[in-house]
């Protein structure tokens, strides 16, 4: 009995150990975000590629982008009516919706708009549209 008495302690004791890490890891991971947060919080400047839509009507060609982020979130205005609001994760990937609207397209088909990219090194490069009319962007911190 002496045995099992010790067994149960030893188990008890590992699974409290485990319940303390457990209930201090949120924190670090809170700060953890605070943290990747102020590292890509900024100012980027670059350039929007068209890769597909040259002959649609509404797609507009290549031009200068510039995208704040702020709290490890932007937002990206998309035609008429239609943003995009993305949340940068802690690995710096992000992607979205613009849920607000649809695009029309032919075939009686509605399709959403996507965003999808990441932060890495200063640098901020991605992808929205939709299959009719999407782009591709890059641009650096200032």
């Amino acid at each position: 009995m002496g045995r099992r008495s010790f067994v149960s302690e030893a188990l008890l004791g590992a699974l409290m150990l485990l319940a303390f890490c457990a209930c201090g890891q949120p924190a670090a991971n809170a700060n953890g975000s605070e943290q990747a947060a102020l590292r890509v919080d900024g100012v980027y400047q670059g350039t929007t590629t068209r890769l597909t839509g040259a002959n649609v009507d509404g797609c507009s060609g290549d031009s200068p982008i510039s995208i704040e982020i702020n709290g490890a979130r932007f937002r990206l205005p998309w035609r008429h009516l239609q943003t995009f609001d993305a949340k940068i994760n802690s690995r710096g990937a992000f992607s979205a919706t613009t849920a607000d609207r649809v695009a029309a397209s032919d075939k009686h088909m509605t399709i959403v708009p996507a965003l999808q990219g990441q932060v890495v090194d200063g640098r901020i490069s991605g992808e929205y549209g939709t299959r009719w009319c999407s782009y591709r962007f890059e641009a650096v911190k200032q």
